[in-house]
Parts: C-alpha cells; sequence; structure tokens
C-alpha cells in the first residue's frame, strides 16, 4: 500500500492512500476476474481518486488479463468434430470443397471431423466467423470461385419446416388438397426474394369444378 501519493485534489487536506482490488469483466460470454487494479482513498474525504500513474498500470493489467482470458476461453470452447462437420453442413460443402474455402490441405476436413487433427486457431476463427456471419461465410465461397447459392440460406430452412407441417396437415385429406399443398409448398420454396405467386387449377369439366360431388382430381397447371 503506498502512502505517499499527495494530497486528495477534491478536498485539498487528506493524504491519499493507495488500494489494489479486483473486478469482474466478460469477454463473448466468458466471465473473468481482473486483479491487481490501483486506486487511491483519500484519508480524510474518503473519496476515490485515480492518479495518471494508476490509471496506466490499470490499462495494462486489464489488457494483459483480457489476453489470457481469450486464450483461456479459446482452449476451453474449442470446435468439437460435430461442430466442424456441422458448419460444414450448413454451408453446403462437401470435405473437399471445404478444403478448397478453409484450407489446410486435401484431407484436412476428414482429419477434423474424426478426431486425428485438430484444428489451428486461425482455423477454428474461420470457421467460427463462416458459422456466425453469413456475409463472411459467402464471402469466403466468393473467393474460393464457389457459388454464393452453396451456402445454406436459414430462410430456406423455415421454409423447409413449414412446408412439411403443411404436408402433415393435408396427409389424411382427398387428392384436391394434396394438390394444394404441393402449389403452396412450391410457392414456398420457389423464391427468397417473396415474389408473388400464383396458383391455376385445370378440371376435367366445367360441371366438375362446380360440383362437390364429383370426384374428378384437379391437375396443377401452373405455379409461378
Amino acid at each position: 500500500m503506498n502512502t505517499d501519493l499527495g494530497i486528495c485534489p477534491l478536498c485539498g487536506v487528506g493524504k491519499l492512500v493507495e488500494h489494489r482490488d479486483e473486478r469482474q469483466s466478460e469477454i463473448d460470454g466468458y466471465k473473468i476476474v481482473i486483479q491487481g487494479l490501483l486506486h487511491s482513498e483519500c484519508a480524510e474525504c474518503s473519496e476515490h481518486v485515480t492518479t495518471p500513474d494508476q490509471s496506466r498500470h490499470n490499462k495494462r493489467i486489464i489488457s494483459d488479463a483480457r489476453a489470457r482470458a481469450v486464450v483461456e476461453r479459446d482452449r476451453l470452447q474449442r470446435l468439437s468434430p460435430a461442430d466442424i462437420l456441422r458448419i460444414r453442413k450448413k454451408l453446403g460443402l462437401t470435405q473437399a470443397l471445404a478444403a478448397r474455402v478453409f484450407g489446410g490441405g486435401a484431407n484436412a476436413f476428414s482429419k477434423y471431423e474424426n478426431a486425428e487433427v485438430v484444428p489451428s486457431d486461425g482455423m477454428e476463427r474461420l470457421l467460427r466467423l463462416a458459422d456466425s456471419v453469413p456475409a463472411a461465410g459467402n464471402w469466403l465461397l466468393q473467393r474460393a470461385g464457389l457459388p454464393v447459392e452453396l451456402a445454406e440460406d436459414p430462410a430456406r430452412e423455415t421454409k423447409r419446416a413449414l412446408l412439411d407441417a403443411f404436408r402433415r396437415m393435408v396427409s389424411d385429406t382427398p387428392d384436391f388438397r394434396q394438390h394444394a399443398a404441393q402449389a403452396i409448398g412450391a410457392a414456398i420454396l420457389s423464391s427468397t426474394a417473396r415474389a408473388p405467386f400464383s396458383m391455376t387449377f385445370t378440371y376435367a369439366s366445367a360441371d366438375a369444378a362446380n360440383d362437390p360431388e364429383t370426384p374428378t382430381r384437379p391437375d396443377l397447371a401452373k405455379v409461378g
């Protein structure tokens, strides 16, 4: 404890006494405790003061603590083989294409996914980036000369889920509704731009279209 820090700049009477404390912090959800931070307390008015030297010291302590925490976080939260497989599948890549996009060698992803080799820190950061930021994943695909369409569209997954749910709803209904389900399903998957679509049905006869007792199946003529 340093008691030779001068007079309190606030009250102008008491002497400043140095203290050490700690602070809790967080890096991307990983909690850390930063120890060894300095501040001064006035023996007269009890106000807390941070001198310029203490401020510079605290900045170094915080920077070093955060750097150590990032290394420890990455060690504890490394991607598992299943994580790497999931990311590759999400991007719609084969193992060979993944190696083309991310590097590491022709057999790299086979070894990663079978726990034969642990990816480097740089490789893991690239995989996490592509997984978390779709635009970054698309950029990597384009950089490798691959079409962006290879990347899985999260909105398309939602559309598939809706389609599957709709199909289950009509699984036990007459053929007419089954055809309607197919038409709506095709429209759901037709465009990520949500362009307007239309459905046209053609009946075997004009009377059948208006006769609820007629079992004639409609044929799907157009979905556009």
